[in-house]
């Protein structure tokens, strides 16, 4: 996560301190080396033979570094002599962990927004203050979880994160939270975050078909054809009817280049819906690349007829009947084409083509 920030911790360095002077080697951590020293402040910290070493060196450069350096962590009601009283510190008691390592990553620089997000995928439990143990409390998940729903409906994709994140930190076992994450993710273009999401999501319900789903389309949008292609087919096992899923697992199928599979399945879809419009039109573009021009022809004109204002299918089409030749015909439907979009460039060239011969 943040690969840049070195940290000293007696415990990862023993063969290192084994058989130094203890007092040198604080002297050249604490003293003259750190950027910051973080201190875990309690009774038993102030109570340890070699804590109270490190604090000697601790205190000599805190106080005479006008720069913040000891960043003190506060456990209970000990008190650290030969600091000034008014000396800020982070009461460890109320402040969960996750948002104590992201000021720790915000106080080094390192804190971008991929860290930032890691944390919101992955907060702290909630900790019962009283008892000091994680605290799990389905009924206040679900209320934080409401007020999420709702940012999210408004559009505040990064308000709604921190809130599920919120929900999530007070009950775990939430994949609809992780799901709505995930959304959040998508809608801030975050594919990768938003990936880490469904699949959590998915690790706790590993039938939620529309993470399954929303899933495929950050593959998709990543141009990783096959897992998008696998998690759209588990979808369908789940959940048969899912007709966007359908079309989408049929489209990537012929992105990926298998046009056979992918125009045997649209051809089942038109026989089952034959009066949607974007089965049509895709039927009639992966047969166009497959060379099957005629054919092609027909799904888009199908799909005009069903939605006169389709774009794309009246600019295809009339693509078709310039490689065919057929000038009169790609005029009329060009003119039909920028009479929906007139500023269109490509339509324009085409069209002057089409009247050119």
């Amino acid at each position: 996560m943040a690969p840049s920030v070195k940290v000293f911790y007696d415990r990862n360095y023993g063969s290192r301190l084994w058989g130094t002077n203890g007092a040198d080697e604080f002297h050249h951590i604490y003293y003259r080396n750190s950027r910051f020293c973080v201190v875990f402040l309690s009774k038993s910290y102030l109570a340890s033979y070699w804590c109270n070493l490190e604090r000697k060196f601790i205190v000599a450069r805190a106080t005479k570094q006008r720069g913040a350096y000891l960043l003190i962590i506060r456990l209970d009601n000990a008190e650290m002599l030969g600091l000034p009283p008014t000396t800020l510190y982070i009461d460890g008691r109320s402040v969960p962990l996750d948002k104590i390592a992201y000021l720790l990553l915000e106080k080094l620089g390192k804190a971008d927004q991929r860290v930032k997000r890691v944390f919101v995928l992955h907060p702290a439990p909630a900790i019962n203050e009283k008892a000091g143990t994680p605290r799990i409390d389905k009924r206040l998940a679900e209320r934080v979880y409401n007020k999420a729903l709702d940012l999210f409906a408004r559009d505040e994709w990064e308000a709604a994160l921190r809130t599920f994140s919120e929900a999530i930190s007070n009950y775990d076992d939430f994949p609809e939270a992780y799901f709505n994450m995930g959304k959040c993710f998508r809608r801030l273009g975050d594919n990768d975050s938003a990936i880490e999401a469904f699949s959590l999501s998915l690790n706790r319900n590993e039938k939620y078909a529309d993470a399954l789903h929303n899933r495929a389309l950050c593959w998709q949008d990543k141009g990783d054809f096959v897992k998008a292609i696998r998690d759209y087919r588990c979808a369908l096992k789940i959940q048969p009817n899912r007709l966007m899923t359908a079309k989408n697992l049929y489209i990537v199928t012929a992105l990926k280049g298998d046009l056979p599979t992918a125009i045997k399945g649209f051809r089942k879809l038109v026989k089952a819906h034959p009066n949607d419009a974007e089965i049509n039109y895709n039927l009639g573009a992966a047969l166009a690349r497959a060379r099957k021009s005629r054919e092609s022809m027909q799904y888009y004109r199908r799909t005009v007829e069903i939605d006169p204002g389709h774009y794309r299918a009246y600019k295809n089409l009339g693509l078709l009947l310039l490689e065919a030749g057929r000038f009169a015909d790609a005029n009329e439907v060009f003119t039909q084409a920028l009479s929906l979009a007139p500023e269109d460039p490509d339509g324009q060239r085409y069209l002057r083509k089409a009247r050119k011969n």
